[in-house]
């Protein structure tokens, strides 16, 4: 990842941290935005750049957080981003907080478009931009985390809940559909995990899916498509992205039924006794290109095959090999009757003899 230059206001030989920091952000800031605010403001005093993967190994937090911290800290105010594109940041200012007004810490992101970066847990990383963010008042964030904490029945973590804030803010999710997005994973998929809602989430945002009505259609998709897959290999949990690719061409490109793709990851695990994608696309793309439309074509198809091997073994057993050993690994002699009975003769008169 390329170097991104850094640079401040505050001119100091130690790490300052300002009293209007203390005052003003650091009860609002999750515990990760703060730690990633205190290391840039120390990292900075002796460096002029730095890598998001060197504040990775640091914080030991994942790019996803670092990122996020940035954009938090952008929406506050305390840091003046450069970016080449929405998905490259060049360069960092850091800004000296007594010199902010106070209500920039609360208004700057209703005037700002923002861009954020999320991990979907299964090594793939989504960008989303909001052209038009969502006042934050819009989403009824008590109902929202009393319903939610009561569908996943657990207590929602720091994190969760900025998840949830950010959905409304920079997602556009509304309350209803934060409710639905728990109430679908917890009880319909009955999975309560923070990283499988996660997940479901930016994959719901990543196709736009900003109603109740929307995200009822796609679940409806994805529990045909990706759990007839995911069930047939015996796997429960979410397609990776690699995966969701192999299902996606398996079902929309070769235009394949529920039947023949389970039928697919059946032979797989027989063959192989594990589930692999790349073989079933072998199976698949094969059907594809004999144009097998049902499973009666794929039994059709298997009658033929068995008979062309029939055919081919009672080929080979009419015209068998001669076999080759010591005794005749050599070329034999041909004898005519008269030879042979005249070799006969002569044997004869010597045993007379």
């Amino acid at each position: 990842m390329s170097e991104i230059n850094l640079s401040m206001a505050i001119n100091t030989g130690v790490t300052v941290i300002s009293n209007a920091f203390i005052e003003r952000f650091i009860n609002e800031a999750n515990a990760s935005h703060i730690r990633f605010y205190l290391y840039l403001m120390y990292y900075s005093q002796n460096h002029r750049s730095f890598s998001i993967s060197s504040a990775c190994d640091f914080l030991e937090d994942s790019e996803k957080d670092i990122i996020r911290s940035i954009n938090y800290w952008e929406k506050q105010g305390l840091f003046k981003v450069t970016r080449a594109d929405e998905n490259t940041i060049t360069a960092i200012r850091i800004s000296d907080v007594s010199g902010i007004p106070d209500e920039n810490s609360t208004m700057s992101s209703d005037i700002q478009s923002e861009t954020s970066l999320y991990d979907d847990g299964d090594e793939d990383e989504t960008i989303f931009t909001n052209p038009q963010p969502v006042n934050i008042t819009e989403l009824d964030l008590t109902q929202v985390l009393y319903k939610a904490g009561e569908l996943a029945g657990r207590p929602l973590s720091s994190s969760e809940i900025d998840f949830i804030c950010e959905l409304n803010e920079r997602l556009k999710f509304t309350t209803e559909l934060i409710i639905y997005l728990y109430e679908y994973c917890c009880i319909t998929k009955g999975i309560n995990r923070f990283k499988y809602i996660e997940s479901v989430a930016l994959a719901w945002a990543d196709k736009d899916l900003l109603t109740v009505d929307a995200a009822k259609s796609e679940a409806e998709v994805f529990n045909t498509e990706n759990a007839t897959v995911m069930k047939a290999f015996g796997l429960s949990r979410l397609p990776g992205a690699s995966e969701k690719q192999y299902i996606t061409k398996w079902f929309h490109s070769y235009n394949m039924s529920v039947e023949m793709v389970a039928e697919a990851c059946s032979r797989t695990l027989i063959q192989l006794s594990k589930p692999d994608f790349k073989y079933t696309d072998g199976i698949l793309k094969n059907w594809f290109k004999s144009g097998l439309a049902n499973l009666d074509d794929v039994k059709n198809g298997d009658k033929a095959h068995y008979a062309a091997k029939q055919n081919l073994k009672v080929v080979n057993s009419s015209n068998p090999k001669p076999v080759y050993n010591r005794f005749n690994n050599f070329v034999q002699r041909e004898y005519s009757n008269e030879k042979m009975e005249d070799l006969t003769n002569k044997l004869l008169e010597k045993s007379i003899i």
